[in-house]
């Protein structure tokens, strides 16, 4: 079947109205990709930033807040993990297209295991440490405060 005499013969204005349809279907179609895509560009942009945290900042003993910052990088992941899962879906159809991402999140979520995992493992190294340092300054102090002192300048020092 060829519709080519039949379009040729036909209404211009019908042609022209089937035409405008096509590109309507068309440019909304697209526009669902544009959107998805801003949608993954977000995504993405959290993997990348989860590729390049360093946690090793955490090991510093001059945070002014070590126990905020360390919360807020635990809740943080946490977030980001919820969203991983929202937005990684295995396909998505967008119209006339349907988006395939399933490798997409078996590459994502292990980098952002990994990196809570990490963060775990700092987390209970900085505590232990900083566990110990308190404990080591108690003891001091208690057996300073012990000892028996004859002048007030030896209690001061």
């Amino acid at each position: 079947m060829n519709p080519e005499p039949w379009l040729l013969q036909g209404n211009n204005n019908q042609v022209e109205g089937y035409r405008q349809k096509l590109l309507d279907i068309f440019d909304f179609s697209f526009k669902r990709i544009e959107h998805f895509k801003q949608q993954y560009n977000q995504t993405l942009n959290l993997h990348w930033r989860n590729l390049n945290v360093d946690l090793n900042i955490l090991y510093n003993k001059l945070l002014i807040a070590p126990v905020d910052c360390m919360n807020l990088q635990v809740l943080l992941l946490q977030k980001e993990a919820g969203e991983f899962e929202d937005v990684l879906v295995p396909h998505q159809d967008l119209g006339l297209f349907r988006v395939e991402a399933s490798n997409l999140k078996k590459q994502i979520m292990p980098v952002h295991e990994q990196v809570r995992s990490s963060l775990n493992t700092i987390l209970i190294e900085v505590l232990r440490e900083r566990r110990n340092d308190i404990f080591n300054w108690l003891s001091r102090s208690v057996k300073e405060l012990t000892c028996m002192v004859s002048k007030i300048e030896e209690f001061v020092q």
